[in-house]
């Protein structure tokens, strides 16, 4: 079986590590956002928002790295394989036990950080949904007029009494 020298393989599992980390860090900011999200934290989450960007070039730039390593060691094969599959092709049993668990791991924790960011993007909006709904309520309130169609496409215009409530307000206060 063909075997990649003591530092490729230090190197490949260095990387791999790193993504692990990056991924799983990726997650618990999301997590922390979506949290801040739903608690109306609104002058926190910009600040994790940027570090949340900030892994995701860091991620970006890992795989890069990653991609461009693998192609130094095994050549122009590393476009059309897996990372599993290029390492049961060209390493020992031995480097296989150890980095088989890296990679697995890499594996779920971008499954999990992509599962998580699709949640986040389900709870922004709808938090989104919410905002534009109280906005559209408060903005027909606001209207003398407003113009909707029905189920059957006719025009069909409702009056609002919104002089009578602004007086009502002014005269209480």
């Amino acid at each position: 079986m063909k075997e990649i020298d003591s530092v490729a393989l230090a190197r490949l599992e260095k990387i791999l590590n790193s993504e692990i980390a990056v991924y799983e860090q990726y997650g618990l900011l999301l997590q922390k956002e979506q949290e801040l999200i739903v608690s109306y934290k609104t002058d926190q989450i910009p600040n994790v928002t940027r570090q949340r960007e900030a892994l995701l070039k860091e991620a970006s730039n890992l795989e890069k790295e990653r991609l461009l390593f693998l192609r130094e060691i095994f050549g122009d094969v590393v476009e059309r394989s897996r990372l599993m599959t290029l390492i049961e092709e060209n390493c020992s049993s031995q480097q296989i036990q150890r980095l088989r668990p890296k990679v697995f791991d890499l594996s779920s924790a971008a499954r999990s950080a992509q599962t998580r960011s699709e949640e986040f993007n389900r709870v922004t909006r709808f938090s989104l949904d919410v905002v534009n709904g109280a906005l559209s309520i408060i903005r027909s309130a606001t209207q003398n007029v407003v113009k909707s169609y029905n189920t059957k496409g006719s025009l069909r215009e409702s009056f609002n009494p919104v002089r009578s409530r602004i007086d009502n307000a002014l005269t209480k206060a």
